[in-house]
């Protein structure tokens, strides 16, 4: 099980390396992206807390109207995403915080 969960996010790593690359030159709209794989450490309204898993500091990701949110490839609501759960966000560096584009909830492994 272990060994299944340290494969998955060795892939997703290498997936947003790859992601990254490609677009951390600018966003849709011209801004620098951001791809982030961490611990969620906090949720609140608008707001989730992220600790990547790469060790940096923890991250705020704003969540707006237009942010799509998943979990095993279906939509989900900000309040089915759980404190400790492992995401994936891709968004918009504004400031400090990342304004997400979309929020994936990585199933446990």
């Amino acid at each position: 099980m272990r060994l299944a969960c340290l494969t998955l996010l060795l892939s997703l790593n290498a997936a947003l390396a790859l992601a990254q690359a490609q677009t951390q030159e600018s966003g849709p709209q011209g801004a620098p992206a951001e791809n982030i794989v961490g611990k969620v450490t906090s949720v609140s309204k608008d707001f989730l807390t992220v600790a990547p898993l790469a060790g940096n500091e923890p991250v705020t990701i704003k969540i707006g109207a237009k942010t799509r949110l998943t979990s095993q490839h279906h939509p989900i609501n900000l309040d089915d995403i759980k404190v400790d759960d492992i995401v994936f966000v891709r968004g918009q560096i504004n400031g400090a915080d990342v304004e997400a584009e979309m929020v994936r909830v990585v199933p446990p492994g």
